[in-house]
């Protein structure tokens, strides 16, 4: 009788625990999400800033023949 009273005491405060342990999951799996997503744009903008130095040593390149080919039909 005293052991059913307590499990019936403890009912609601283990089903509120239950609770917020959802929620607090719920919560870091958003967190998780939008790290990931954050990550996923920092690793774009990293590729593109590698990409435009070599797009502007290819043009610097492409410019230094135009200047050649000038010169020579000069």
């Amino acid at each position: 009788m005293l052991l059913n009273h307590c499990l019936k005491i403890r009912r609601p405060r283990f089903c509120c625990a239950t609770r917020s342990k959802m929620r607090y999951i719920s919560e870091l799996e958003h967190k998780v999400q939008t790290l990931h997503t954050e990550a996923t744009i920092f690793s774009a903008k990293l590729t593109l800033l590698q990409v435009k130095p070599e797009r502007r040593m290819a043009r610097s390149f492409t410019m230094k023949i135009r200047t050649i080919h000038y010169q020579i039909d000069a």
